[in-house]
């Protein structure tokens, strides 16, 4: 239900928010309040993933990942074509 002069609620004029938006105390963001309430994440993550992302050096991927692109597709004709004209 809107208010009389507003639009879908809202004040009609921008110098109407000035007394709601001046005398707010400024507070820190919610993830600021998350950070330091919950400080494990963010101090003893990074190591963790780190060690994490370096097996991928040790021990990189067996296989080429499935990607679907027309080279890929053309490249794959030309072979089963040239093992046909082979035979």
């Amino acid at each position: 239900m809107s208010c009389p002069g507003t639009w879908s609620g809202f004040p009609a004029a921008p110098s109407a928010w000035a007394p709601i938006t001046t005398t707010q105390k400024k507070r820190p963001s919610i993830a600021c309040v998350w950070i330091l309430a919950n400080p494990a994440p963010t101090l003893f993550g990074p190591p963790i993933v780190a060690k994490f992302l370096a097996t991928f050096k040790e021990f990189p991927p067996s296989q080429r990942p499935s990607s679907f692109s027309i080279d890929q597709i053309v490249e794959k004709m030309e072979r089963s074509f040239e093992g046909l004209q082979s035979n």
